[in-house]
């Protein structure tokens, strides 16, 4: 069901800005466009700068800190008011510490409505791994 004010769509006809360099535009494009009647536009501003997902360079703040910085990035790049930004990461179970998840988060931003909507998904079942190596280890099992 579309958002609506009265009979006409909230957002129809409008763009969106997805701060992204992994491709999500993919899976959200045809769903923001179907559901809400939005286009998404891609900005590709620097996201790593707030954190690499290999740890290359470390994350300041949690996850939802480092979407609302990301969809910011994006919403200042393209000077758009409705802004989109995703962030994941594995690490322990927030309930469960023994166990391994993986945490994706979705943050929506209206700025003209001063509107924010975040959307997780927790999921146990995750590819986290780890191995420790010493220098000439074969990373190969």
């Amino acid at each position: 069901m579309a958002a609506t004010t009265g009979t006409a769509p909230v957002y129809a006809g409008r763009q969106i800005c997805l701060t992204t360099r992994h491709g999500k535009q993919r899976a959200l494009a045809r769903p923001l466009a179907a559901a809400l009647g939005l286009e998404l536009i891609v900005c590709d501003a620097d996201t790593d700068a707030l954190g690499t997902f290999s740890g290359e360079i470390a994350r300041q703040g949690d996850a939802l800190q480092t979407c609302r910085r990301k969809a910011l990035l994006g919403l200042e790049a393209s000077g758009l008011s409705l802004g989109l930004a995703s962030e994941a990461s594995f690490g322990p179970h927030p309930a469960v510490p023994m166990l391994a998840a993986g945490q994706e988060l979705l943050l929506f931003i209206d700025r003209e409505r001063e509107l924010e909507v975040v959307e997780q998904r927790l999921e146990l079942r995750t590819n986290y791994s780890q191995i420790t190596l010493e220098a000439g280890d074969d990373p190969a099992p």
